[in-house]
C-alpha cells in the first residue's frame, strides 16, 4: 500500500535533518570558524590601512612637485624650536593686602630644592612672600615656594601674573614669573608641605 505524505512533510523532514546535522557540530569546527572570522577581520583592517595610505600618496602626486623654496621653508619650520607657552593665571584670592607675607612660616614648611615643577593651567592661589619669593598653590593641597634672582616688587601690587613654562614644566634659571610686565627669573623652587603651614595660611 502506498502512503502519500502531505506536501509540507518533505521540507519539514529536511529541516529536521539540518537540525540533526547542526547538533553534531564538533568543538573543533567551532574553533576553526572563530579563527577564520578573526583572520577575515584582520584582513579587512589591513585593507583599510592600505587604502588610506594609497589615497595619501595619490593626493601627494596630484599636488605636484614642490619647489626648492617650499622645501627649504618646510625644513626651516621643522628645525625651528617649539615656542614656550606661558600660562596666564588669575588669582581668585589674589592677596588683598599689598604687604608681603612673613617668609618665616613658608620657609619652615618648604622642602629641599628641586629643578622643576608642573604648573596648573589655572592656579588656585598665589601669595607674595617678601619681594623675592612667591608661594604658588596649584591646588588646595599642592604648593611651591619660588625664589627669585632679584627683587620683584611688581608682585606686591599685581592683580594678575604669568608663569612661563614649557609644556607646563617650570624650570629653575630658565623661566620667570611676570607681574605687571616685570620679569622675575626663578632661581630656586621648593615644594611646600601645606600641613606644616599655620592653618590661617592654608588655602
Amino acid at each position: 500500500m502506498t502512503v502519500h505524505l502531505p506536501s509540507f512533510a518533505i521540507p519539514f523532514a529536511l529541516l529536521l535533518a539540518f537540525v540533526a546535522t547542526a547538533s553534531m557540530a564538533s568543538p573543533e569546527n567551532d574553533a576553526e570558524i572563530r579563527a577564520l572570522r578573526a583572520q577575515l577581520a584582520q584582513m579587512k583592517s589591513d585593507t583599510q590601512a592600505l587604502e588610506a595610505r594609497l589615497h595619501e600618496l595619490e593626493a601627494a602626486n596630484n599636488a605636484g612637485p614642490r619647489s626648492s623654496a617650499s622645501r627649504e621653508a618646510t625644513a626651516q619650520m621643522q628645525a625651528a624650536p617649539m615656542p614656550r607657552a606661558s600660562i596666564s593665571t588669575y588669582s581668585p584670592t589674589g592677596p588683598a593686602l599689598r604687604q608681603p607675607a612673613d617668609p618665616a612660616p613658608y620657609e619652615a614648611a618648604s622642602d629641599a630644592r628641586i629643578a622643576m615643577f608642573r604648573v596648573a593651567f589655572s592656579i588656585y592661589r598665589w601669595v607674595p612672600v617678601g619681594s623675592r619669593q612667591l608661594a604658588v598653590f596649584n591646588t588646595y593641597d599642592q604648593a611651591y615656594l619660588l625664589d627669585f634672582a632679584d627683587d620683584c616688587p611688581g608682585l606686591l601690587h599685581a592683580s594678575r601674573i604669568e608663569i612661563q613654562n614649557f609644556s607646563t614644566r617650570v624650570r629653575v634659571g630658565e623661566h620667570s614669573v611676570i607681574a605687571d610686565g616685570q620679569h622675575c627669573l626663578i632661581a630656586n623652587i621648593r615644594e611646600l608641605r601645606i600641613p606644616r603651614l599655620p592653618k590661617e595660611l592654608r588655602p
